[in-house]
């Protein structure tokens, strides 16, 4: 699979990310945490993903973005596995990422919580299909 992040795999739809901080289910691994959403597929992109770090959480705009990079990075290289799962039960998965911190840490802790989290949205999605 390739291990690019596409456009089309970023979510920026403001209906969309609406719905998803009113009705997503969380997943909580420290210091992230995550809100997911899971639908039948209508032949798009089987997951879009959004990241997040709250001001009130980092308040310099240099170690947000640090972040951000970190976590698309991580999420980048450790996404086929939610990837192919979601495509092959027909099913689009929506994602935000989200920082909880009160301070920037290092990209090895955050491949590894990310990594936690997907694992987890895979277990949930699995479970999922098989109770449909």
């Amino acid at each position: 699979m390739e291990q690019r992040l596409t456009k089309q795999e970023r979510l920026n739809k403001q209906d969309a990310i609406q719905a998803l901080f009113k009705k997503g289910s969380s997943i909580k691994e420290r210091p992230f945490r995550s809100l997911f959403i899971i639908e039948e597929s209508e032949g798009e992109i089987p997951v879009q993903v959004l990241f997040v770090v709250p001001k009130r959480k980092l308040k310099l705009a240099v170690d947000r973005n640090r972040m951000k990079r970190l976590m698309r990075e991580a999420y980048r290289k450790n996404k086929s596995t939610v990837y192919q799962t979601a495509a092959s039960n027909g099913k689009k998965v929506t994602v935000a990422l989200i920082f909880t911190g009160h301070k920037p840490i290092g990209y090895s802790t955050v491949e590894d919580k990310i990594i936690l989290i997907l694992q987890r949205l895979q277990k949930t999605l699995i479970n999922e299909t098989s109770n449909a």
